[in-house]
């Protein structure tokens, strides 16, 4: 029995589409020589065309190296050289960002590094060209360019949306993501989660067996997670509206909005050990941003631990989006809280009905961020 011997199926991390042209032409050469083995690998791949001997073109040749590399016809056989070239250069880029990124933020946590190294940020974002934000200057500062390497830096990516979005400060989110610790197969929850790296990096977190649960606020803009992160079985886009706050469901909730006062449904629908991470913030209209700082609160029974993480490597964090209609009266109550200080000292969150004294930081009827111990 003759064996067939066929061209190596397998593409090079970088794959030329001139050195495939020329294989072509060798495998044309080779047929027309009557070497057996060409003879073999165009009967395998176009045994119609054989019967024909005469007529076979170069592009019969091509058609039967796409085949063999599993493409229906050379134009397919190319799309797949580029797409591999693409996605081997990313994958190169992401290794490098992810392990700076977590060297020099102090992430020790694998499952992180492994999630920046595994998820494209680019799947996530507008179309080239991106915007790249500089966050301090008012109106906004930017650079412009299609230069995937540009993405792997720790850096803003504006969303090119009605509102001034960007997708966020990567070295913000790995160390958020190192606070709330998420594990394998746990459900979780994203709030204001953009246009959808975040809930991917999640995704790869928590494995085909967790489930992340994300929906952006911003209106109108709905079907932008769920386009994106359709492929992840895990991952699911979801209406804010329809998020049922009763049950004791999840085990990480991440906000990615600024609020002026915590609400205590929130708190409710965490699991015993379930942990939620939000930026509480004053917010400015001049510049349609919060600023404040961002506070860890971990369920343990009915108790609730809060602690404001270390803040960034900036000075207090800057958000766009907001939970809901603002409060006035909250938003003065928060900025004076900020003004005495004092956060640091925040223990735990309050849900009984007490009056205000000296160890409660930010008191409202609804709930207190205390520097009593739970």
């Amino acid at each position: 029995m003759t064996q067939l011997i066929v061209s190596d199926s397998s593409l090079p991390a970088a794959p030329n589409p001139t050195y495939y042209r020329k294989k072509a032409k060798q495998l044309l050469r080779a047929y027309l020589h009557c070497d057996t083995v060409a003879r073999l690998r165009f009967e395998a791949r176009l045994p119609d065309k054989i019967k024909t001997p005469a007529a076979i073109k170069l592009a019969d040749a091509q058609t039967v190296l796409a085949r063999e590399h599993g493409c229906a016809n050379w134009s397919q056989f190319l799309s797949l050289i580029d797409n591999t070239r693409e996605q081997n250069y990313s994958a190169g880029l992401r290794e490098k960002f992810s392990e700076q990124l977590c060297s020099n933020n102090n992430i020790t946590n694998n499952a992180i590094r492994d999630a920046f190294t595994n998820v494209p940020r680019e799947k996530y974002l507008d179309p080239p060209p991106w915007r790249f934000l500089e966050f301090y200057n008012r109106p906004y500062q930017f650079t412009l360019n299609d230069n995937l390497q540009s993405v792997y830096k720790d850096v803003q990516v504006e969303a090119n949306r009605p509102a001034p979005l960007n997708n966020g400060i990567p070295s913000t989110q790995a160390l958020w993501l190192q606070a709330l610790n998420p594990q394998a197969g746990e459900n979780v929850l994203h709030i204001a989660c953009n246009n959808g790296y975040y809930s991917a990096l999640l995704s790869d977190i928590v494995g085909e067996n967790g489930h992340v649960y994300c929906c952006d606020m911003t209106p109108g803009q709905a079907a932008s997670p769920a386009e994106k992160l359709s492929h992840l079985p895990q991952a699911k886009a979801i209406d804010p509206e329809t998020i049922d706050w009763r049950k004791k469901f999840y085990d990480v909730v991440l906000i990615n909005a600024g609020v002026a006062e915590l609400k205590p449904e929130w708190l409710h629908a965490l699991k015993d050990k379930g942990r939620l991470l939000v930026s509480v913030t004053v917010y400015y209209e001049s510049c349609f941003s919060g600023f404040g700082e961002t506070v860890l609160i971990t369920r343990q029974n009915d108790g609730f631990h809060a602690k404001f993480l270390p803040s960034m490597n900036y000075f207090s964090s800057g958000f766009y989006l907001d939970f809901g209609p603002r409060d006035f009266s909250a938003d003065q109550k928060l900025k004076s809280a900020y003004i005495k200080k004092g956060f640091r000292s925040v223990r735990s969150l309050r849900l009984d009905k007490h009056k205000a004294d000296q160890s409660c930081w930010l008191h409202s009827a609804k709930s207190c961020l205390s520097k009593k111990p739970v």
